[in-house]
């Protein structure tokens, strides 16, 4: 996204919420006047930053054994270039996290911490000095990336240093960001000349020269490896230096990145990540290149430098997906191209052996088992990938795959086994002249290894038949026949001229099939041959299709606005369907079951409706009034975030506001601050304060001091309407944790490792009140020189999906499996692969390389974690914007996908609308589409004007977007938040609502959990141990516990409900002085029929609580002639009933009770084996409760 804000240093700010009427929930600031006051959870999160960061940085090379570098404290390192001392811990633009004063470590700290000495640390200095000096003059802003670019070294200040020690570590850095890409120049995919020669000199000078790659992305790395054999003089610097020892991906690794960085360097942590992408020998390999963003820019007179003439825009607008799907080592594999490090690759500390020792293959799943060895003396991680070939037919075929991986760690002379399954139809492709994925016949060869080109052939499975797994539909408009031969129309591209014939890559390329020839080091397989039968496969998955259809839900009250709305004629593919009249209905109603959501949405008026979905009008200065609804246009609630929902409907519907925050790096919300707070235009002049006015911009609202010498002058000022504000200079504070970028997280190929970046997030959003954030950003690395790449996970849309699902799992779930209430917003979706002429650029993409390549991911995140949020992009894709293409929005994402959330526009992405709809009122196309929210709104008059005047919006249209986004605010934190605040209401009524609201929330929480526990018992029993099903059943009886604790409670509190309504009914009835006794004889019943219901509610609450509970056998010991029973003692239980039988059926079995939590059982017979199970009981309304029986034990023979 680009609305994003750099605070200066000035007095910023903006006016609190004013305080609503009645019953207010609005939330407030969360930030403390302590700076000092989340230290702890700093802390925390710092070092899990720090560990993840360890976890993905790979190491490339390590010759010589230069590395591991010795822990001994005192050691002697020298340090050199501008990430040891400026360290970069991410990219720049939105995903930039503000952090504490010094809490960026930098690589020369990291090294301080640790102990070692840096004996150039004058050097170091002075050029950090001369950095600042720098970037002090530099005039850009927070879409620009500073680039301090190193002079060449004195002789004298290396030879000073290398007098001192054997090893030096030079720190390359790179930084790039939001709109605008790299450039493959010297300075940025190259080495400048003075890096080359600094280079040069330190591998002349000392014995051990380590080179960290601090960089966001992929760079030239023929400096050091000399894979392309470039003569020393190239003139992009890529020959081959001699003296160069090993070559580290550092990457940007969050706040604490010089930390894990040495813990790399001197071997307290074993470097185990592996590469996400294909680091190509020369740039020019990449087949985007040629055409990729400005590289086809035609240039004015020669000028090489010129990025803005029109010629220019028009050629990097058009950006055609001609390497379709050979992207990264789908393409270099296929094509068999020569590499400087292949995907999946990295090197350790350790060395390892896999050995595959099976390979299963059904109908359902692949399954591979393999050992991991450590033949090395340090322990160590491994990653075992399983790759698949599938066979060539109709469809053309990369090489291979990724399909299934699992990183292990193992003990020096251990061995680990690991188990990786995968469905068997991932293997399928998509056939986009039929419109279906299938699995074509012949032979799948399964390939395991540690990196894409050192796999071992471990199995090949034959198909007898074509099998058809899934049918879809094209949703984007252009396949590859129509992109080479021209015959497509033309709205689908934005050249001069219409159509033309695109050269895209497939079986005819030069080259395709060449593939390669891996190696197998450290890897074993007895090769398996298996085969699969067509006729064996499950019916195939098919689309129910929305298809257009829309339904307006009409409300029975007649002065409703749909109710007026049903007058009119039906437009296109509408149903109009009455529902129940409920004007004054509440969200709380909705989820206390009194009317469903899309009702609300009926009985509701079309101003609301516009507002929740757009805002009203706000210049950032007036929050908390009626006009400061503008959705996404900076944050009420939290100082600095990106933006929120409309806060006009709290009290009217009992609708929050949700607020957003940027990232993906962490939350992006203003560190430090000052409040300011507006003057009430009623208040007289104080003489004794000093006022301000405020200026609202893109960066935030700035405020400025003015002075008046008299109340005259104040009143003239506030006479003119000027907004005033004071402010007490508090500051406030609200520190949080800047995480790897999502590139480095991607390397760790260990989701539970970005599952615990993703829930330390989930913390930082819940202190601060942040309910959406603006992550994971997940486009597919295409090129290397996308801007925002380091935002991004992979080349590989498994590696994508799987890297998303676990960050939103981190996010939106809680250690105990339970929802957050906050959520991941996946972004950008979709074909954001390049940054220049971002707002208006055209992704042509043919319909397969999008399902298997650019939406693959997305739909891995949709269908594995079920995000909150998704944020349309600003491109277009084939013509149409993203944001507007129902093919996208609505075919794939909520027809194919299953997305349950809502999604919004990036920021501003409707004022820059291109391509077919340029220039139209686009409101209406968003909501149809399926674009549900747009930021930062304001254009409540276009979406009125479209659906009442140019009847261009169907109200159900509206409605739907609405219900979306009630939907997940009815779950969010800030919706509970609401409701504990008006459970304390005076009113018994709302505030029993309230309650029983909380409590069927809780409800669909525990029954979320319970169904996760269904899917892993399932799981388990299929490919797990033992101890794994053991585990899974035990997990799901608890689930199963709590929800039944969690039914019983909504019921009673939805009991409560009406005693509440019974009692203030019968307050009104004896306050009425014309009431008659029969009124006050029906108040009084009602009341009693209540209490009554609640009691009753509260009694099955006790009963069925208890009932669901589970006893526990801890252990039988067997004695002579009788065994002793150990117990787990049961909450609330009045004693245990023991059952015991030689049978595991325990058909004829005897009984024993005990009031502890032992039992003896006697009379048992010498050399037999009993199995023992109990439960507990308790006495509920004079009847005796049982609970489950516990799990069998056995006992060993009676003496």
């Amino acid at each position: 996204m680009n609305h994003s804000k750099k605070w200066s240093k000035k007095a910023i700010s903006m006016a609190l919420v004013a305080a609503m009427v009645g019953t207010s929930v609005m939330p407030t600031f969360a930030a403390s006047t302590d700076p000092n006051a989340t230290a702890q959870r700093e802390a925390k999160n710092a070092a899990i930053s720090q560990k993840a960061a360890t976890q993905g940085m790979v190491l490339l090379e390590n010759n010589n054994n230069s590395l591991p570098i010795a822990k001994t404290k005192g050691t002697k390192v020298a340090l050199f270039g501008v990430g040891s001392y400026k360290t970069i811990k991410g990219g720049t633009g939105s995903g930039d996290v503000y952090l504490k004063n010094g809490a960026n470590i930098s690589v020369e700290q990291g090294f301080k911490d640790a102990g070692y000495t840096v004996v150039n640390k004058t050097f170091l200095d002075a050029q950090n000095a001369a950095y600042e000096k720098a970037e002090s003059e530099w005039k850009g802003g927070m879409f620009d990336s500073f680039v301090y670019k190193e002079a060449a070294y004195a002789e004298t200040d290396v030879t000073a240093a290398a007098d001192q020690t054997d090893t030096a570590v030079y720190v390359l850095a790179r930084n790039s960001g939001e709109g605008s890409d790299r450039k493959a120049e010297k300075g940025d995919y190259y080495l400048t000349d003075a890096e080359a020669a600094n280079l040069k000199l330190l591998g002349q000078k000392f014995k051990n020269v380590v080179v960290v790659l601090n960089t966001g992305g992929i760079i030239d790395t023929n400096f050091f490896n000399g894979k392309g054999g470039y003569a020393a003089n190239d003139s992009l610097n890529r020959g081959k230096i001699e003296g160069l020892d090993s070559l580290v991906l550092m990457s940007q690794a969050g706040m604490n990145g010089g930390r894990a960085l040495v813990q790399i360097l001197n071997g307290e942590v074993n470097p185990s990540g592996k590469l996400t992408d294909t680091w190509a020998v020369d740039y020019n390999d990449y087949p985007s290149s040629a055409a990729f963003s400005w590289n086809d820019a035609v240039h004015k007179d020669g000028e090489t430098t010129e990025e803005s003439n029109a010629a220019n825009t028009a050629a990097t607008a058009e950006e055609v997906y001609n390497d379709d799907i050979y992207v990264g080592y789908r393409y270099f594999d296929t094509f068999g191209k020569k590499v400087a490090y292949e995907f999946g690759y990295g090197e350790s500390y350790t060395d390892f052996d896999i050995e595959v020792k099976s390979v299963q293959a059904d109908n359902n799943n692949i399954d591979v088992v393999a050992e991991v060895s450590n033949t090395g003396a340090v322990t160590g991680k491994e990653v075992v990938e399983v790759y698949f070939s599938a066979p060539a037919g109709d469809l053309d075929k990369p090489y291979q795959e990724l399909a299934g991986y699992q990183k292990v760690e193992v003990e020096p002379g251990k061995t680990k086994t690991v188990k990786i399954s995968f469905d068997t139809d991932d293997m399928a492709s998509y056939d986009e002249n039929k419109e279906q994925y299938v699995l074509e016949d012949g032979t799948y060869k399964i390939r395991v290894g540690n990196s894409s080109r050192n796999t071992v052939e471990a199995a090949d499975i034959s198909l007898d038949k074509d099998v058809v797994t899934e049918k879809a539909a094209n949703a984007l408009g252009m396949t590859k026949d129509k992109m080479q031969a021209g015959t497509y129309t033309a709205d689908h591209v934005v050249a001069k001229g219409g159509a033309y014939k695109m050269d895209i890559l497939d079986e005819k390329s030069e080259g395709y099939g060449t593939g390669i020839t891996p190696t197998t080091d450290g890897l074993s397989a007895a090769k398996a041959s298996l085969s699969l039968s067509a006729s064996g496969f499950g019916k195939t998955e098919t689309h129910d299709y929305t298809d257009g259809k829309v339904t307006s839900y009409i409300s029975e009250d007649t002065t409703t606005d749909s109710n007026a709305y049903s007058k009119n004629a039906a437009l296109d593919k509408e149903t109009k369907k009455n529902v129940k009249a409920a004007k004054d209905a509440t969200l709380v109603d909705v989820v206390n079951g009194k009317l469903t959501m899309e009702e609300l949405a009926a009985n509701m008026s079309s101003t609301e409706l516009a507002d929740l979905v757009e805002g009203g009008t706000y210049n950032g200065l007036s929050a908390g009034t009626s006009s400061s609804a503008v959705i996404g246009s900076q944050a009420d609630s939290v100082y600095g975030a990106a933006g929120e929902t409309t806060s006009n409907l709290y009290n009217s519907r009992y609708i929050p506001n949700i607020v957003l925050s940027d990232g993906p790096a962490g939350i992006r919300i203003t560190n430090e601050y000052i409040m300011y707070d507006l003057v009430p235009t009623h208040a007289k002049f104080d003489a004794g304060k000093t006022y301000y006015t405020g200026t609202y911009s893109w960066f935030g609202t700035t405020y400025t001091e003015i002075k008046f010498a008299n109340e005259a002058e104040y009143n003239a000022e506030v006479a003119k309407g000027t907004s005033l504000y004071t402010t007490t200079g508090t500051k406030y504070y609200q520190y949080c944790t800047a995480m790897p970028i999502g590139t480095l997280l991607a390397q760790a190929w260990d989701p539970t490792v970005i599952e615990e970046v993703g829930r330390a997030v989930g913390e930082e959003m819940l202190e601060y009140g942040v309910t959406s954030w603006l992550a994971p950003g997940m486009n597919i690395h295409r090129n290397p020189l996308c801007g925002r790449n380091f935002e991004y996970y992979s080349e590989d849309p498994l590696i994508s999906g799987d890297s998303a699902a676990a960050e939103t799992k981190g996010v939106q779930t809680k250690a105990d499996g339970t929802y957050s209430g906050i959520g991941v917003t996946l972004k950008h979706f979709a074909f954001n692969n390049q940054e220049q002429q971002r707002m208006g650029s055209n992704s042509v993409v043919s319909e397969r390389a999008a399902r298997e390549i650019y939406l693959k991911g997305f739909e891995i995140g949709v269908k594995e974690a079920q995000p909150d949020y998704i944020m349309s992009s600003y491109n277009m894709v084939n013509g149409y914007p993203t944001f507007e293409n129902y093919g996208l929005l609505t075919t794939m994402l909520r027809d194919e996908w299953g997305f349950e959330g809502f999604v919004m526009t990036d920021w501003y992405s409707v004022g820059r609308v291109n391509g077919v709809n340029a220039g139209k009122n686009v409101q209406g196309l968003l909501m149809w589409a399926g674009n549900d929210c747009e930021m930062p709104g304001g254009n409540v008059d276009n979406i009125l004007k479209a659906l009442n005047t140019d009847k261009t919006l169907r109200l159900g249209d509206l409605q739907k977007s609405a219900v979306n986004m009630l939907n997940v605010i009815a779950k969010s934190a800030v919706f509970e938040n609401m409701l504990d605040k008006l459970a304390t209401s005076g009113d018994a009524v709302t505030a029993a609502e309230a309650k029983s609201a909380k409590a069927v929330l809780a409800q669909n929480k525990a029954e979320k959990v319970l169904e996760e526990a269904k899917k892993a018992l399932e799981e388990a029993k299929r490919s797990g141990s033992a101890d794994d099903i053991s585990a899974a059943q035990a997990a799901k009886d608890a689930a199963e516990a709590k929800v039944t604790e969690a039914k019983v409670a909504a019921a009673t509190a939805k009991a409560e409900i009406k005693v509440a309504e019974a009692e203030k009914q019968l307050a009104e009835v004896r306050a009425d002085a014309n009431a008659t006794k029969a009124q006050l004889e029906a108040a009084l019943k009602a009341k009693a029929e209540a209490e009554a219901e609640a009691a009753a509610a509260k009694a099955s609450l006790d009963k069925n609580v208890f009932a669901a509970k589970k006893g526990t056998v801890r252990k039988v010991t067997a004695k002579k002639k009788s065994a002793v029973v150990t117990i787990k003692k049961v909450t609330g239980a009045e004693g245990y009933q023991v059952q015991y039988s030689k049978k595991a059926n325990f058909k004829s079995a005897k009984k024993a009770a005990t009031k502890t939590t032992k039992a003896t059982l006697k009379n048992l017979k010498k050399g037999s084996r009993y199995y023992v199970r109990v439960r507990a009981f308790k006495t509920i309304n004079g009847k005796k409760v049982y609970t489950k029986y516990s799990a069998a034990k056995r006992t060993a023979k009676i003496k």
